[in-house]
């Protein structure tokens, strides 16, 4: 039995963003590709990636940003205050300023062995892959398990 290789399992034509998205788009891409997570590419190299969780940071901060303004205008009967313009500039977020930029990526030519420690040292979901500095596919968990259950490892 042959080595399985990240190439053999891994998604090709991966869903992308560009770094100028901004929420909705990248909301959008996520939705209709039903995928947790997105890698950020710049004319096809990898600069980042968002995750679920990286798009619910700015509503969450918004929130907060919220409560503050209502608080200072209850607190000193003031106008506008800073953090209600920074509030309301969170709906222009793009991915460049959400997106973790240290991404962890894979070679085709690893083995799924070494894909697993990579997401299992990294504590990620997901692996980019990449060949001459291009995304060529990504390699997910689930991508890993449905290959060990076919009896590839």
């Amino acid at each position: 039995m042959s080595t399985t290789l990240a190439r053999d399992v891994m998604t090709p034509n991966v869903q992308y963003v560009h770094p100028f998205d901004n929420v909705s788009q990248i909301a959008k891409v996520m939705v209709k590709a039903g995928i947790s997570a997105v890698p950020v590419c710049d004319n096809g190299h990898i600069v980042g990636i968002i995750s679920e969780g990286d798009l619910m940071a700015p509503f969450t901060e918004k929130r907060k940003l919220q409560r503050d303004w209502w608080l200072s205008i209850l607190a000193e009967g003031t106008t506008l205050a800073k953090d209600f313009l920074e509030y309301i500039d969170a709906y222009n977020l793009t991915a460049q300023d959400l997106m973790k930029k240290d991404v962890i990526v894979g070679r085709a030519d690893m083995t799924l062995a070494q894909i697993a420690q990579l997401l299992q040292e990294h504590h990620i979901k997901r692996v980019p892959i990449v060949e001459n500095g291009l995304m060529v596919g990504i390699v997910s968990r689930a991508d890993l398990i449905r290959s060990y259950a076919h009896g590839h490892s």
